[in-house]
């Protein structure tokens, strides 16, 4: 790895937007550590072959599903768009998520970035 892609990497992984890669399924493949906090988890063996879906309210999941098939099959960056994820603990957070086509390993994928605010639900 040269220096410029050692530093976009360590600039990716220490930014404090969450940013997000997963596959055509939505199944996640990466996330930056703002992602581990932002989904209350400990590691990214905790996030990574996961579908993207699972941390989104079932009322949003047709958005969600809508936006990674024109992202995938049109080629074109969706959102910005509000939606509510669900940490494993059941912690509600809204989010605003801008989600962009990709490649990971030669595959097609999807990134997504997204800036939050916290809502504990009781």
């Amino acid at each position: 790895m040269d220096e410029s892609e050692r530093r976009y990497q360590e600039l990716i992984q220490t930014s404090p937007a969450p940013i997000n890669l997963f596959d055509a399924t939505g199944e996640i493949v990466w996330g930056n550590d703002a992602v581990l906090d932002l989904l209350a988890l400990d590691s990214r063996d905790d996030l990574i072959g996961r579908s993207i879906f699972e941390f989104i309210r079932p009322a949003d999941r047709f958005t969600a599903e809508t936006e990674l098939a024109e992202v995938v099959d049109e080629k074109r960056s969706a959102g910005p768009t509000q939606m509510q994820l669900r940490t494993d603990e059941g912690e509600e957070r809204t989010i605003r998520v801008a989600t962009a086509p990709g490649r990971y390993k030669g595959k097609t994928s999807a990134r997504l970035s997204s800036s939050t605010s916290r809502n504990s639900i009781r």
